[in-house]
């Protein structure tokens, strides 16, 4: 007992040099720790940690209270450009990092990451632990919140050619994933796109090439849903009036996405939309070809309106067309 009480004192005699000591060591980490120079064995523990899918550089790095945050940094994707962030902040719960992945599995931490200068707009992202399926698969809840991303940019990342432009914000608030894709995920979504432009462009259908002269939306608006195989647009907002086109879609197509070997793949099933829209005659005429095949169809350009469903096995096939009151 008396070997305790010695020990006290000698701390209680001796407080201001252990919290000088304690607080030089916070001093050193925050300010003088040359965090720059780990980026080599940052790359290296990426590297390792994700078997080789996922290369990280950056120009600086420095330490906060629960994250570490980087600029300049660059992400490099298995079979994937190059993906630069100005600004990128990490903030991992440190829990799930003492988690060791299953054999042939890449860990993916929990956490929060907040993006700026990431494809031109910001980015928020929440990953943890979520609600099993109904077969006992874990799943992970993802929340996003993005602000003013290039959709120009984010084609161009996922090397689709599409000749679209636009600013997009998107929300996921109670989204539900299994990375190995056992199951197919479950994602919410609410989707503004401002300033939608799609250029003269060619189609490939199963009418062969159609020729499209473009098009230019104030906005376009979707809300819905990815779900059991499915992709659902329960509402949307296409246009606004004063738009050469104005009105709604609403529908599903079938999507699989499956991971191989760490590379996501998609596959695109039947589809059937009910399309409901006012048409001006500016795009009438400019999209002659398209029109004669919906009036081939039966479907009436009458008081420049388009009241519709399209549906079909896939893509590559003829849709069938039925007329909507």
């Amino acid at each position: 007992m008396s070997h305790i009480k010695k020990i006290f004192q000698l701390i209680k005699n001796n407080l201001g040099k252990i919290s000088l000591f304690f607080l030089s060591c916070v001093l050193f980490v925050f300010f003088i720790f040359p965090f720059n120079e780990l980026e080599d064995q940052s790359t290296s523990y990426i590297s390792k940690l994700t078997q080789g899918k996922i290369y990280f550089k950056f120009n600086e790095m420095s330490l906060g209270l629960s994250g570490v945050q980087f600029k300049k940094a660059q992400i490099e994707i298995a079979q994937m450009p190059e993906l630069n962030v100005q600004n990128l902040g990490v903030y991992p719960s440190f829990l799930s990092l003492l988690k060791r992945p299953e054999e042939g599995k890449i860990l993916i931490p929990e956490g929060r990451i907040q993006a700026e200068g990431l494809l031109g707009g910001s980015l928020n992202l929440s990953l943890s632990s979520g609600k099993k399926s109904e077969a006992g698969v874990e799943r992970k809840k993802l929340q996003i919140n993005s602000q003013n991303l290039s959709i120009e940019k984010i084609l161009k990342f996922l090397n689709i050619r599409q000749p679209i432009k636009g600013q997009q914000n998107l929300k996921i608030e109670e989204g539900l994933v299994d990375f190995d894709f056992k199951e197919q995920p479950d994602i919410p979504f609410q989707a503004v796109t401002e300033k939608f432009e799609l250029s003269a462009t060619l189609f490939d259908s199963a009418l062969g090439p159609i020729s499209f002269g473009g098009l230019k939306l104030s906005s376009l608006d979707l809300k819905g849903r990815l779900s059991g195989g499915n992709f659902l647009i329960e509402e949307s907002r296409v246009g606004k009036p004063g738009d050469e086109i104005d009105g709604t879609v609403k529908g599903n197509i079938a999507l699989q996405i499956s991971n191989q070997g760490g590379v996501m793949q998609y596959q695109f099933g039947a589809f059937s939309f009910d399309i409901n829209l006012k048409v001006k005659k500016s795009f009438q005429e400019r999209e002659k070809f398209l029109i004669t095949v919906l009036n081939a169809a039966g479907v009436s350009t009458k008081d420049e309106s388009l009241k519709f469903r399209a549906s079909g096995t896939n893509f590559y096939s003829p849709p069938k067309f039925e007329i909507l009151k």
